[in-house]
Protein backbone atom coordinates (compact mmCIF):
# COMPACT_ATOMS: atom_id res chain seq x y z
CA UNK A 1 0.00 0.00 0.00
CA UNK A 2 2.59 2.59 1.01
CA UNK A 3 4.63 1.36 -2.69
CA UNK A 4 1.05 2.47 -4.41
CA UNK A 5 0.61 5.61 -2.29
CA UNK A 6 4.33 6.86 -3.74
CA UNK A 7 3.64 5.81 -6.96
CA UNK A 8 0.66 7.74 -7.34
CA UNK A 9 2.02 11.05 -5.64
CA UNK A 10 5.38 10.75 -8.08
CA UNK A 11 3.43 10.10 -11.04
CA UNK A 12 1.11 13.04 -10.32
CA UNK A 13 3.77 15.44 -9.18
CA UNK A 14 5.77 14.40 -12.36
CA UNK A 15 2.92 15.42 -14.54
CA UNK A 16 2.33 18.66 -13.18
CA UNK A 17 5.77 20.60 -13.34
CA UNK A 18 5.60 23.87 -11.18
CA UNK A 19 2.79 22.56 -8.71
CA UNK A 20 2.31 24.61 -5.48
CA UNK A 21 3.91 23.16 -2.27
CA UNK A 22 -0.23 23.95 -1.11
CA UNK A 23 -1.19 21.92 -3.97
CA UNK A 24 1.50 18.73 -3.04
CA UNK A 25 0.15 18.60 0.83
CA UNK A 26 -3.48 18.83 -0.48
CA UNK A 27 -2.77 15.94 -2.76
CA UNK A 28 -0.95 14.17 0.21
CA UNK A 29 -3.43 14.58 2.55
CA UNK A 30 -6.37 13.39 0.53
CA UNK A 31 -4.88 10.11 -0.35
CA UNK A 32 -3.71 9.37 2.60
CA UNK A 33 -6.56 11.06 5.23
CA UNK A 34 -9.62 10.80 2.91
CA UNK A 35 -9.77 8.64 -0.44
CA UNK A 36 -9.67 5.07 1.80
CA UNK A 37 -10.19 1.62 -0.83
CA UNK A 38 -12.85 -0.15 -1.01
CA UNK A 39 -11.75 -3.97 0.00
CA UNK A 40 -13.55 -7.07 -1.36
CA UNK A 41 -15.64 -9.32 0.76
CA UNK A 42 -12.76 -11.78 1.30
CA UNK A 43 -10.38 -9.38 2.56
CA UNK A 44 -13.15 -8.00 5.06
CA UNK A 45 -13.32 -11.28 6.57
CA UNK A 46 -9.85 -12.43 7.22
CA UNK A 47 -8.71 -8.43 8.75
CA UNK A 48 -9.83 -6.55 10.99
CA UNK A 49 -10.78 -2.40 10.46
CA UNK A 50 -9.75 -1.44 14.17
CA UNK A 51 -7.30 -1.40 16.85
CA UNK A 52 -7.26 -2.84 20.30
CA UNK A 53 -6.30 -2.41 23.95
CA UNK A 54 -6.94 -3.31 27.41
CA UNK A 55 -7.20 -0.98 30.24
CA UNK A 56 -4.25 -2.32 32.01
CA UNK A 57 -4.95 -1.99 35.53
CA UNK A 58 -6.20 -3.03 39.08
CA UNK A 59 -4.80 -5.97 41.58
CA UNK A 60 -3.80 -8.83 39.91
CA UNK A 61 -0.45 -10.10 39.08
CA UNK A 62 -1.01 -9.62 35.39
CA UNK A 63 0.08 -7.57 32.77
CA UNK A 64 -0.80 -7.67 29.35
CA UNK A 65 1.49 -9.01 26.19
CA UNK A 66 1.92 -8.66 22.45
CA UNK A 67 -0.68 -10.79 22.39
CA UNK A 68 -3.09 -9.25 24.19
CA UNK A 69 -3.34 -6.02 22.86
CA UNK A 70 -2.02 -3.51 19.74
CA UNK A 71 -1.54 -0.52 22.08
CA UNK A 72 -0.59 -0.84 26.08
CA UNK A 73 -2.45 1.19 28.30
CA UNK A 74 -0.92 2.66 32.11
CA UNK A 75 -2.61 3.76 34.79
CA UNK A 76 -1.00 6.46 37.12
CA UNK A 77 -0.83 6.46 40.66
CA UNK A 78 -0.07 2.58 40.41
CA UNK A 79 2.94 0.32 41.20
CA UNK A 80 3.25 -0.07 37.27
CA UNK A 81 5.96 2.52 35.81
CA UNK A 82 5.05 3.86 32.31
CA UNK A 83 9.06 3.23 31.52
CA UNK A 84 8.20 -0.71 31.42
CA UNK A 85 5.72 -0.35 28.50
CA UNK A 86 6.90 -0.98 25.41
CA UNK A 87 6.77 1.40 22.57
CA UNK A 88 3.74 3.48 22.77
CA UNK A 89 0.64 3.86 25.14
CA UNK A 90 -2.32 5.50 26.57
CA UNK A 91 -2.59 7.34 29.83
CA UNK A 92 -6.11 5.58 31.10
CA UNK A 93 -7.40 7.16 34.26
CA UNK A 94 -6.19 10.36 34.48
CA UNK A 95 -7.70 12.34 37.60
CA UNK A 96 -9.05 15.86 36.04
CA UNK A 97 -8.32 17.37 39.21
CA UNK A 98 -4.02 16.83 38.00
CA UNK A 99 -2.38 18.83 35.88
CA UNK A 100 -0.76 16.50 33.42
CA UNK A 101 2.29 18.52 33.94
CA UNK A 102 2.72 16.85 37.32
CA UNK A 103 3.22 13.42 35.68
CA UNK A 104 6.74 12.00 35.40
CA UNK A 105 5.64 10.12 31.79
CA UNK A 106 7.59 10.35 28.25
CA UNK A 107 5.30 12.59 26.33
CA UNK A 108 6.79 11.73 22.79
CA UNK A 109 4.95 7.84 23.14
CA UNK A 110 1.59 8.69 24.11
CA UNK A 111 -1.01 8.49 22.02
CA UNK A 112 -3.92 9.66 23.85
CA UNK A 113 -4.78 10.18 28.04
CA UNK A 114 -8.45 9.38 29.14
CA UNK A 115 -10.27 11.07 31.91
CA UNK A 116 -12.73 8.92 32.85
CA UNK A 117 -16.62 9.83 33.86
CA UNK A 118 -15.37 13.32 35.48
CA UNK A 119 -19.17 14.68 35.42
CA UNK A 120 -20.21 11.76 37.41
CA UNK A 121 -21.07 14.24 40.21
CA UNK A 122 -23.80 15.91 38.25
CA UNK A 123 -25.74 12.52 37.46
CA UNK A 124 -28.24 13.41 40.06
CA UNK A 125 -29.66 16.59 37.21
CA UNK A 126 -30.23 13.63 34.54
CA UNK A 127 -32.84 11.46 36.62
CA UNK A 128 -35.99 11.03 38.40
CA UNK A 129 -36.13 9.06 41.42
CA UNK A 130 -37.46 6.16 38.86
CA UNK A 131 -33.83 6.56 37.36
CA UNK A 132 -35.76 7.40 34.09
CA UNK A 133 -34.33 9.97 32.33
CA UNK A 134 -34.95 13.99 33.25
CA UNK A 135 -34.85 15.40 29.43
CA UNK A 136 -36.09 18.99 31.32
CA UNK A 137 -33.91 19.40 34.00
CA UNK A 138 -33.07 22.98 36.08
CA UNK A 139 -31.28 24.54 33.36
CA UNK A 140 -29.22 27.02 35.71
CA UNK A 141 -28.54 24.21 38.13
CA UNK A 142 -27.08 21.80 35.38
CA UNK A 143 -24.87 24.33 33.65
CA UNK A 144 -23.39 26.02 36.59
CA UNK A 145 -22.88 21.97 38.08
CA UNK A 146 -21.14 21.21 34.67
CA UNK A 147 -19.51 24.66 34.24
CA UNK A 148 -16.36 23.96 36.46
CA UNK A 149 -16.01 20.93 35.81
CA UNK A 150 -15.74 21.47 31.66
CA UNK A 151 -13.71 24.07 32.64
CA UNK A 152 -11.09 22.00 34.71
CA UNK A 153 -11.39 19.10 31.47
CA UNK A 154 -10.58 21.70 29.31
CA UNK A 155 -7.04 23.12 31.09
CA UNK A 156 -6.20 19.20 30.71
CA UNK A 157 -6.69 18.69 27.19
CA UNK A 158 -4.79 22.04 26.53
CA UNK A 159 -1.99 21.23 28.90
CA UNK A 160 -1.91 17.51 26.72
CA UNK A 161 -1.80 19.61 23.30
CA UNK A 162 1.50 21.59 24.31
CA UNK A 163 2.95 18.16 25.62
CA UNK A 164 2.00 16.09 23.17
CA UNK A 165 0.58 17.96 19.97
CA UNK A 166 -0.33 14.79 18.75
CA UNK A 167 -2.09 12.77 21.43
CA UNK A 168 -5.64 12.73 21.53
CA UNK A 169 -7.48 13.71 23.93
CA UNK A 170 -10.36 11.04 25.29
CA UNK A 171 -13.05 12.04 27.65
CA UNK A 172 -15.18 9.15 28.82
CA UNK A 173 -19.06 9.45 29.89
CA UNK A 174 -20.78 6.55 32.63
CA UNK A 175 -23.77 5.06 31.52
CA UNK A 176 -25.92 7.85 33.17
CA UNK A 177 -24.85 10.85 31.08
CA UNK A 178 -24.57 8.52 27.90
CA UNK A 179 -27.92 7.40 28.37
CA UNK A 180 -29.29 10.68 29.00
CA UNK A 181 -27.64 12.61 25.93
CA UNK A 182 -29.00 9.72 23.70
CA UNK A 183 -32.60 9.20 25.15
CA UNK A 184 -32.67 13.65 25.38
CA UNK A 185 -30.70 13.64 21.75
CA UNK A 186 -28.27 16.45 23.98
CA UNK A 187 -25.10 15.14 23.11
CA UNK A 188 -23.29 18.32 23.18
CA UNK A 189 -24.73 19.10 26.59
CA UNK A 190 -21.42 17.61 28.05
CA UNK A 191 -19.50 17.04 24.53
CA UNK A 192 -17.36 19.02 23.60
CA UNK A 193 -14.95 20.68 20.45
CA UNK A 194 -11.70 19.84 22.84
CA UNK A 195 -12.57 16.00 22.87
CA UNK A 196 -10.42 14.45 20.08
CA UNK A 197 -12.23 10.85 21.17
CA UNK A 198 -15.72 10.09 22.68
CA UNK A 199 -16.70 6.85 24.80
CA UNK A 200 -19.17 5.63 27.38
CA UNK A 201 -19.37 2.49 29.21
CA UNK A 202 -21.44 0.17 31.37
CA UNK A 203 -19.25 -1.44 32.87
CA UNK A 204 -21.17 -1.37 36.37
CA UNK A 205 -24.05 -2.88 34.58
CA UNK A 206 -22.97 -5.97 33.19
CA UNK A 207 -26.26 -7.54 31.99
CA UNK A 208 -26.91 -4.27 29.64
CA UNK A 209 -22.72 -4.13 28.64
CA UNK A 210 -24.20 -4.79 25.15
CA UNK A 211 -23.47 -2.87 21.67
CA UNK A 212 -27.34 -2.75 21.68
CA UNK A 213 -27.36 -1.25 24.75
CA UNK A 214 -24.86 1.55 23.94
CA UNK A 215 -25.19 1.69 20.24
CA UNK A 216 -27.98 4.93 20.49
CA UNK A 217 -25.49 6.81 22.55
CA UNK A 218 -22.56 6.53 19.56
CA UNK A 219 -25.41 7.25 16.91
CA UNK A 220 -25.75 10.34 18.89
CA UNK A 221 -22.75 11.74 19.31
CA UNK A 222 -21.76 10.80 15.60
CA UNK A 223 -24.64 12.45 14.25
CA UNK A 224 -23.88 15.80 16.30
CA UNK A 225 -19.74 16.01 16.45
CA UNK A 226 -18.45 19.32 17.66
CA UNK A 227 -15.63 18.92 15.51
CA UNK A 228 -15.06 17.17 12.20
CA UNK A 229 -12.54 15.00 13.14
CA UNK A 230 -13.81 13.92 16.52
CA UNK A 231 -13.74 9.95 16.88
CA UNK A 232 -15.39 7.36 19.36
CA UNK A 233 -13.95 4.38 21.40
CA UNK A 234 -15.77 0.94 22.42
CA UNK A 235 -15.14 -0.30 25.58
CA UNK A 236 -16.56 -3.86 25.93
CA UNK A 237 -16.46 -5.92 28.91
CA UNK A 238 -13.84 -8.25 29.29
CA UNK A 239 -14.66 -9.40 32.43
CA UNK A 240 -17.39 -11.12 34.57
CA UNK A 241 -18.40 -10.40 38.40
CA UNK A 242 -17.78 -13.79 40.30
CA UNK A 243 -20.92 -15.44 41.17
CA UNK A 244 -23.02 -13.19 39.34
CA UNK A 245 -22.33 -13.22 35.76
CA UNK A 246 -21.71 -16.50 33.25
CA UNK A 247 -18.04 -15.47 31.67
CA UNK A 248 -19.38 -17.35 28.26
CA UNK A 249 -22.33 -14.60 28.20
CA UNK A 250 -20.23 -12.01 28.47
CA UNK A 251 -17.59 -13.34 25.74
CA UNK A 252 -20.77 -13.59 23.32
CA UNK A 253 -21.34 -9.51 23.82
CA UNK A 254 -17.72 -9.02 22.25
CA UNK A 255 -18.25 -9.91 18.82
CA UNK A 256 -21.14 -7.33 19.02
CA UNK A 257 -18.58 -4.55 19.53
CA UNK A 258 -16.01 -6.09 17.07
CA UNK A 259 -18.60 -6.23 14.00
CA UNK A 260 -19.51 -2.26 14.90
CA UNK A 261 -15.93 -1.39 14.98
CA UNK A 262 -15.68 -2.81 11.70
CA UNK A 263 -18.80 -1.76 10.35
CA UNK A 264 -18.07 2.21 11.03
CA UNK A 265 -14.24 1.61 9.91
CA UNK A 266 -14.75 1.31 6.19
CA UNK A 267 -14.66 4.28 5.31
CA UNK A 268 -12.01 5.92 7.55
CA UNK A 269 -12.41 9.93 5.80
CA UNK A 270 -12.81 11.78 8.88
CA UNK A 271 -11.18 15.07 8.34
CA UNK A 272 -7.62 15.25 9.89
CA UNK A 273 -8.74 17.74 12.34
CA UNK A 274 -6.18 20.43 13.76
CA UNK A 275 -4.02 17.79 14.99
CA UNK A 276 -2.72 16.62 11.39
CA UNK A 277 -1.76 12.99 10.47
CA UNK A 278 -0.45 10.83 13.35
CA UNK A 279 -0.23 8.04 11.45
CA UNK A 280 -2.49 6.01 13.77
CA UNK A 281 -6.26 5.46 12.42
CA UNK A 282 -6.60 8.82 11.33
CA UNK A 283 -10.03 9.63 9.74
CA UNK A 284 -11.40 6.51 11.27
CA UNK A 285 -14.88 6.78 12.93
CA UNK A 286 -14.33 4.19 15.78
CA UNK A 287 -10.18 5.19 16.72
CA UNK A 288 -10.04 2.57 19.64
CA UNK A 289 -11.90 -0.72 21.03
CA UNK A 290 -10.29 -1.11 24.86
CA UNK A 291 -11.68 -3.84 26.44
CA UNK A 292 -12.46 -3.10 30.24
CA UNK A 293 -10.85 -4.54 32.55
CA UNK A 294 -7.39 -6.44 32.18
CA UNK A 295 -6.86 -7.69 35.64
CA UNK A 296 -8.86 -8.95 38.64
CA UNK A 297 -9.90 -6.59 41.93
CA UNK A 298 -12.62 -6.42 44.65
CA UNK A 299 -14.74 -3.52 44.88
CA UNK A 300 -17.64 -3.21 47.79
CA UNK A 301 -17.16 -7.22 47.93
CA UNK A 302 -17.23 -7.99 44.28
CA UNK A 303 -14.51 -9.69 42.46
CA UNK A 304 -14.46 -8.57 39.07
CA UNK A 305 -12.20 -11.30 37.34
CA UNK A 306 -10.61 -9.48 34.48
CA UNK A 307 -9.34 -11.02 30.93
CA UNK A 308 -6.19 -11.71 31.71
CA UNK A 309 -6.93 -13.79 34.68
CA UNK A 310 -6.95 -17.47 34.06
CA UNK A 311 -11.02 -17.72 35.47
CA UNK A 312 -11.57 -15.51 32.49
CA UNK A 313 -10.28 -18.14 29.96
CA UNK A 314 -13.70 -18.12 27.54
CA UNK A 315 -13.37 -14.09 27.28
CA UNK A 316 -9.98 -14.30 26.51
CA UNK A 317 -10.15 -16.79 24.09
CA UNK A 318 -13.02 -14.65 22.16
CA UNK A 319 -10.76 -11.46 22.75
CA UNK A 320 -7.43 -13.04 21.59
CA UNK A 321 -9.07 -14.59 18.34
CA UNK A 322 -9.46 -10.93 17.57
CA UNK A 323 -6.09 -9.25 18.60
CA UNK A 324 -4.48 -12.19 16.56
CA UNK A 325 -6.16 -11.04 13.39
CA UNK A 326 -4.21 -9.09 10.64
CA UNK A 327 -5.31 -5.22 10.78
CA UNK A 328 -6.90 -3.98 7.25
CA UNK A 329 -3.29 -3.56 5.11
CA UNK A 330 -4.54 0.53 4.48
CA UNK A 331 -4.88 1.22 8.07
CA UNK A 332 -2.05 -1.40 9.23
CA UNK A 333 0.29 0.81 6.67
CA UNK A 334 -0.93 4.25 7.36
CA UNK A 335 2.10 7.46 7.32
CA UNK A 336 3.70 8.49 9.95
CA UNK A 337 4.00 12.40 10.20
CA UNK A 338 7.81 11.97 9.63
CA UNK A 339 7.22 9.69 6.41
CA UNK A 340 4.78 12.35 4.91
CA UNK A 341 7.48 15.08 5.39
CA UNK A 342 9.80 13.02 3.38
CA UNK A 343 7.30 11.93 0.70
CA UNK A 344 6.95 15.73 0.41
CA UNK A 345 10.55 16.77 0.14
CA UNK A 346 10.99 14.08 -2.38
CA UNK A 347 8.47 15.51 -4.69
CA UNK A 348 9.59 18.87 -4.15
CA UNK A 349 13.12 17.78 -5.66
CA UNK A 350 11.88 16.09 -8.30
CA UNK A 351 9.82 19.05 -9.42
Amino acid sequence: MRAILNGELLSRARASQGVALRSILFIVLTVFGVLVPTLDAQAQSVTRSFQISLWEGGGGPWSAGNGDTDIHSFLPRTVQSSAQLPGRFIVVGWDPTVPLTDAGIDWSRVVAVEIDEPYASVDHFLKFPDNSPACQPDPVALASAIAPIDTMVQQRATELQALAPKARFWVNFDRVEAHWMAYCSRPNVFNRHYIDVVSADWSDDNANNTISTVRPFYSVVAANRPKPDQQLALIPGTFYRAGIDSPATQASYLQGYFDYANSANQNCNLSPGGRGVTGNFDGCPVWMVMGWLSNTFKKDGTTYVGVLDPGAAVIAADWRSQVGMAVRPDLAHQLKPGEISRLVFHLLSDD
